[in-house]
């Protein structure tokens, strides 16, 4: 009888590995080819990708070999190994950009960040707010918003702190003007203001996103881009600037709708993989900053925090 459940738990645990195999192996060949464009393959596509394969190759490749199953322990380890790979080619090897100092006193620095509904205190998060010193700072999922910005307000002296929405706020060494908040679904927002920083007139629209498990999101970011055609034909003359929570990794073909007015900030000056959640170990580049075509972005960063599941995106901007 143990004899038999011991066999049935071998078989299992095989059929667990082959499975996870050809998850694995679906979710890396989505990144390069239809992606998340079609429902049944999109949650494949964020679920498996390279940085969440490498880890379930390799684990799967130790337990083959304590099993004495050389041959798929050995192609399991060289699955992992070309992913690890692949992370370090696309991560890393382009570096060929921009490297252009910000002329002093002419830059504006900007930020984005999830507060996972502040659950560390707005004492620690106004602290890396602080360190970071944004001239704009968007913040989303900030937890019980009339508290957080009073609270924040006190740790941020010269912050100007404007609640968007139920979820999300602004931080301006400025003043905020034409705030407005729109609701786009059941957990999805879209927030809009004007800002006005030292010699800067921006347009800012902060997104916080969410979506269900086998949602598509393909109506959804329709939906957005439309709102911010509006709202950038209502302010066609103002520097604009799109950022927040996407709840979608960049190399989505979902997200080719906001490139061609817009770039993302990481893709022309970030350094490494840009990922931001789950901190403090992120595999998905959920939080994003956009910016039109007439900005120069000096850098992009995704500093480290222990305050929020999720790391801020600051960039340094210029025009």
């Amino acid at each position: 009888m143990q004899v038999g459940l011991a066999n049935l738990g071998q078989r299992l645990l095989s059929l667990c590995l082959l499975t996870s195999a050809g998850l694995v192996g679906i979710g890396t060949l989505l990144q390069f080819v239809l992606r998340d464009e079609l429902p049944i393959l999109a949650t494949l596509f964020y679920a498996f990708p390279p940085q969440v394969g490498a880890p379930i190759a390799l684990t799967a490749s130790i337990l083959w070999f304590r099993r004495k199953r050389v041959a798929l322990g050995t192609l399991h380890f060289l699955g992992a190994g070309a992913l690890v790979a692949l992370l370090v080619a696309v991560g890393w090897l382009p570096g060929a950009k921009e490297d252009s100092p910000t002329p002093p006193g002419e830059g504006l620095t900007v930020m984005t960040w999830n507060l996972w509904g502040a659950r560390v205190g707005a004492e620690q998060i106004g602290s890396k707010i602080a360190e970071l010193a944004p001239d704009v700072a968007a913040v989303v999922e900030a937890g019980d918003l009339p508290d957080q910005s009073h609270l924040l307000g006190e740790h941020l002296p010269g912050y100007r702190v404007v609640p968007l929405s139920s979820r999300s706020m602004l931080l301006v060494k400025g003043h905020v003007s034409a705030a407005k908040s729109t609701q786009l679904g059941a957990r999805r927002r879209l927030s809009t203001a004007i800002v006005d920083v030292g010699s800067y007139e921006v347009a800012i629209a902060v997104v916080d996103l969410h979506w269900g498990v086998w949602e598509h999101r393909k109506a959804g970011f329709e939906t957005i881009r439309r709102k911010l055609a509006a709202f950038r034909n209502q302010h066609a003359a103002t520097p604009l600037i799109v950022l927040g929570d996407f709840n979608t990794p960049r190399s989505s073909p979902l997200l080719t709708q906001l490139r061609g007015d817009l770039v993302n900030c990481f893709e022309v000056a970030g350094i490494g993989l840009g990922f931001t959640w789950p901190a403090p170990t992120p595999l998905w580049d959920l939080d994003q900053i956009w910016v039109d075509k007439g900005w120069t972005t000096h850098s992009c960063t995704t500093p480290m925090t222990l305050a929020s599941d999720h790391r801020p995106v600051l960039v340094q901007l210029s025009r």
